[in-house]
């Protein structure tokens, strides 16, 4: 029996051939084909693939699109973002208001991701508040930065409905795009309690939420809550014990550490947290308290030590602190990332690092700037082929530190030959096909 495709792969597919064989076509052949493949029971698009099919900002366009979104009128997913020409994707003009009133027009549309395009914030709330729009639970747009006054009340009303809003300034001034990536999202956060994901997510930088999500919690309602799964926190102050239990549903934990000792009791009440990231660590009672609440859930472990840590006093190393913090208790983990900045290792001290490596679910391990022996590689080596540690794991980077002051017991081993037994080792248990491996 011959295989049955869906309207939306028919199209697709055809958007693909026209694309290979468009030196042998005019434009109105494309556009003819494009409107006969339509159909009404197509769920989504991906018109970045369609744009591409002619000149970059060609007027018809439009009209294209007007034409598949009037045929095709129960879209569940549109996409304007990547197309087959990645020139283009980093292009951005102002959609037209042709096109805006198509989108508005689409009553079933549940996601929305349009980069090739940009609006204003108050012309996406316009869109927004059309009342056809009543089924949009994700979003992405480029917004043209401004810094207009918003009514609070129509900006909540226009995005309440979403579960996801993410958007890139549409600005070539960086310090234009930091500023107003800033003032949207800290809105959102005050505003928009039913959101979930919130963002830029080409945008990984650090940037504090911690002052807006205590002003927050202090002013919702005695049973409302923030949806948030996400939070970014600059500790520069004590937490206490219910300063953030509004945000019950946060999986990730962000937490860059200020210097000062700091109450940390309200950090210790997220039910859901999975995911914990720590930035500038100079202090392992913190670490100590969160692996005790969250250890057996955690599945994303990412710490990155301040300057001077020394490794002396990381549990798991060559200290008499081993016994305080058991890290492989932590058998839930799947990605576990340990960067140490260059030059926070004594040169008299190294890593176990078999010992980071037990937890059975570790699918993910990035060991950055780490300070070992040949003896610890070989070690660690020898388990893996045994099949005693990292028997899931998926990707693997180690990047060495060369320590001419520890001693290598082992004359005939040397630092680089041992690494490569414990990846070659690795690539034997799972054939991963490219581990990576350095020395600095």
């Amino acid at each position: 029996m011959p295989p049955v495709f869906s309207p939306d792969e028919v199209f697709a597919d055809l958007v693909k051939d026209l694309f290979k064989n468009k030196e042998n076509q005019d434009d109105s052949y494309r556009r003819d084909a494009l409107e006969r493949a339509v159909s009404p029971t197509m769920k989504k698009i991906d018109f970045a693939q369609v744009m591409d099919l002619f000149p970059e900002n060609d007027p018809q366009i439009i009209d294209v699109f007007t034409s598949i979104t009037r045929r095709a009128s129960n879209i569940l997913i549109l996409k304007i973002k990547e197309g087959m020409l990645a020139e283009r994707n980093l292009n951005c003009i102002s959609m037209s208001e042709e096109m805006v009133n198509a989108i508005s027009e689409m009553t079933n549309l549940e996601i929305l991701q349009v980069g090739r395009f940009s609006l204003s914030l108050s012309r996406l709330m316009g869109l927004l508040c059309r009342n056809n729009l009543r089924s949009l639970k994700v979003l992405y747009f480029k917004v043209e930065p401004s810094f207009e006054v918003i009514d609070v009340e129509i900006f909540s009303r226009s995005f309440w409905n979403l579960k996801t809003f993410q958007f890139s300034p549409a600005s070539n001034d960086i310090r234009l795009n930091d500023l107003f990536r800033r003032i949207l999202t800290l809105e959102c956060i005050s505003c928009l309690s039913n959101l979930r994901i919130l963002g830029d997510p080409d945008d990984k930088r650090f940037f504090n939420t911690l002052p807006t999500c205590l002003e927050t919690n202090n002013e919702m309602a005695e049973l409302e809550c923030s949806k948030l799964t996400s939070l970014m926190l600059y500790l520069d102050r004590n937490i206490p014990e219910n300063a953030l239990k509004k945000f019950r549903f946060v999986k990730h934990l962000h937490i860059q550490w200020g210097v000062e000792k700091y109450d940390i009791a309200g950090l210790m009440k997220f039910q859901r947290l999975t995911r914990l990231t720590f930035i500038d660590l100079d202090d392992l009672s913190y670490l100590e308290k969160f692996l005790s609440s969250y250890g057996v859930f955690l599945v994303h472990l990412l710490l990155s030590f301040r300057l001077p840590f020394l490794v002396d006093s990381l549990a798991l190393c060559s200290s008499a602190l081993q016994s305080e913090i058991e890290l492989p208790s932590c058998n839930s983990l799947k990605e576990l990332e340990l960067e140490f900045t260059t030059n926070c290792t004594h040169r008299e001290s190294y890593i176990f690092i078999t010992e980071y490596l037990r937890s059975w679910n570790l699918e993910k391990v990035r060991l950055i700037r780490v300070s070992t022996t040949v003896e610890e590689l070989g070690r660690t080596a020898k388990l893996i082929e045994r099949r005693n540690i990292l028997t899931r794991v998926v990707h693997f980077e180690l990047h060495l530190i060369e320590n001419d002051s520890i001693q290598n017991q082992n004359h005939n081993a040397t630092q680089e030959s041992n690494a490569e037994f414990l990846l070659s080792a690795l690539i034997d248990l799972r054939n991963l096909k490219q581990p990576k491996y350095g020395v600095r």
